[in-house]
């Protein structure tokens, strides 16, 4: 009589989903300091700086590409 060794699977990184919350929420919270800081640099009459606009940018970019599937090549 033999008995198979148990299989290991890796957990699924799908399957976790506080980690994607924690995500949600740092990047919720960037786009809104973004335009926070953006309102009130112009209501100081100051320029808004090209890199607060790409911080915001790519923190939008990446909340609006967490949903989409992950691709499995």
């Amino acid at each position: 009589m033999t008995t198979a060794a148990p299989e290991l699977h890796e957990p699924s990184p799908s399957g976790d989903v506080w980690i994607y919350r924690i995500v949600v929420a740092l990047l919720g919270l960037s786009i809104l300091g973004v335009v926070g800081g953006s309102i009130a640099l112009r209501a100081m009459g100051v320029a808004v700086p090209d890199s607060l606009v790409a911080i915001g940018t790519g923190a939008l970019g990446a909340m609006a590409g967490l949903p989409s599937p992950l691709s499995r090549v």
